[in-house]
């Protein structure tokens, strides 16, 4: 309780006796004690906290918000949360966005990018809450945010590497189908020609036992920007696994000009691709849609026994697939979607 004494005088002015005031202020007392708890919880919350009133005019800011944005209470107590939003257009409309939904009473939630005091860019985890009252008007905002850059980042380094060659960082062969799928969807669609090339590298089997794995692995990497210095933008070179390479040309005007592309691979290729200065060369096959299939299984499947003919007819050369050379190498694997 809370008391408050003072002296009772007389006429004449001599003290006669006490009167004091007592007070039970026991739920004003639990309420401060709680007050004080929730404000070192915010204090110490591992997530950054903002409280403005409603008409967005900022009052608090724990230490977590500085630490994940920069801006200090100086920087933006008293201002308005526009301020954190108005550094270009799309920001501008993003604040739009929150303020319309918080202002009907509900919690907006995101994951978005932003950019902290010093311009260094970062995702986070953002949601703003209205505060009622006891009439049910709003007349707080409490906005929470969470740092989740690393965890977007291993997100996106997953899926990169779900489609994706680890060693070469070419598409691997789950994308590689996708793409050739698309291709031949398009091809049929439009009536328009597309080509399959299947490239294997010759004797690299004897690199890798001569030189070891890692010389091996540098060769691929070797191969695969080789490759895609030669290929166009909207074509897809990918990893099948090991020294097999497949390549989708979706759109040309002549059968010569993919006949080209694979005279430019050998071209370049035939130049030291190490600091061992090895020299390697493909065996490249080739086949075309409409003339050698009209679906991805069959035009993969030619396109590897025109690279095997290749191999055949001496290495280091092309073939275009034809239906009267089927001989095929019975030790090769088959590809299965």
């Amino acid at each position: 309780m809370r008391m408050h004494c003072a002296p009772l005088h007389s006429f004449s002015g001599a003290i006669v006796g006490v009167q004091g005031i007592l007070e039970d202020f026991t739920a004003n007392k639990k309420a401060q004690d709680q007050l004080k708890t929730y404000y070192h919880v915010i204090e110490h919350s591992p997530v950054a906290v903002l409280i403005s009133d409603n008409k967005g005019q900022i009052e608090y800011i724990n230490p977590k918000y500085v630490e994940l944005t920069g801006y200090t209470p100086d920087d933006v107590i008293g201002n308005n949360v526009s301020m954190l939003y108005a550094r270009d257009q799309a920001s501008a409309e993003y604040y739009q966005e929150l303020l319309h939904e918080v202002q009907t009473g509900n919690v907006w939630r995101r994951e978005a990018f932003n950019v902290r005091k010093n311009g260094e860019g970062y995702w986070e985890n953002i949601s703003v809450s209205p505060v009622l009252d006891e009439n049910g008007q709003i007349y707080h905002f409490v906005v929470l945010k969470e740092d989740i850059t690393k965890r977007r980042e291993e997100s996106e380094k997953a899926k990169y590497l779900a489609y994706h060659d680890s060693l070469t960082g070419l598409s691997n062969r789950s994308l590689f189908y996708d793409r050739l799928m698309i291709a031949v969807a398009n091809a049929t669609r439009y009536q328009s020609q597309m080509a399959v090339m299947f490239l294997d590298l010759d004797g690299f089997k004897e690199i890798n036992d001569t030189y070891g794995h890692d010389t091996g692995d540098d060769v691929l990497k070797a191969v695969a920007e080789q490759l895609k210095t030669v290929m166009r933008k909207g074509d897809t070179v990918a990893r099948m696994g090991g020294d097999e390479f497949t390549l989708i040309v979706p759109e040309f005007e002549d059968i010569r000009d993919v006949e080209l592309v694979a005279e430019k691979i050998l071209k370049s290729l035939r130049q030291p691709l190490t600091e061992k200065a090895l020299l390697i060369t493909p065996s490249i096959g080739i086949a075309f849609y409409p003339q050698h299939g009209i679906n991805h299984e069959s035009l993969l499947s030619h396109a590897d026994k025109a690279m095997y003919q290749a191999k055949k007819q001496g290495k280091n050369n092309y073939q275009i697939y034809e239906p009267d050379q089927e001989t095929t190498n019975p030790d090769r694997h088959q590809y299965n979607t």
